[in-house]
């Protein structure tokens, strides 16, 4: 599931608004906002206390949560995730320049 779709179920779960997120991670409303619209990702540290405080494991790691009789995800976990978020994301943007190089200049 993507992200800011479990963040969007755990604060459905919870009966929290983003405001009670924002206060309670410490950061300005519009951030929570840009996340569960999915306009920007959580990262880092943020990304663990939302996972943790959302208790929204199961959605962001279904096969391990059903491996795992322990909900909190280790902060190792999450970094092996974001790493490869971010090779995607690097992928993606050299595919993109390729693409944008065949294109025919006018």
């Amino acid at each position: 599931m993507e992200i800011h779709k479990a963040l969007l179920v755990g604060m459905n779960r919870k009966n929290l608004r983003q405001s009670d997120v924002a206060n309670k991670l410490g950061v300005a409303r519009p951030v929570v906002h840009n996340w569960v619209t999915g306009n920007t990702s959580p990262t880092g540290e943020n990304l663990v206390n939302l996972i943790n405080f959302l208790e929204i494991h199961d959605l962001i790691f279904p096969e391990k949560f059903a491996e795992k009789k322990d909900k909190h995800v280790t902060r190792l976990e999450i970094e092996a995730v974001w790493y490869k978020m971010e090779s995607l994301r690097e992928t993606v943007e050299k595919m993109q320049k390729q693409l944008d190089e065949l294109k025919p200049s006018k």
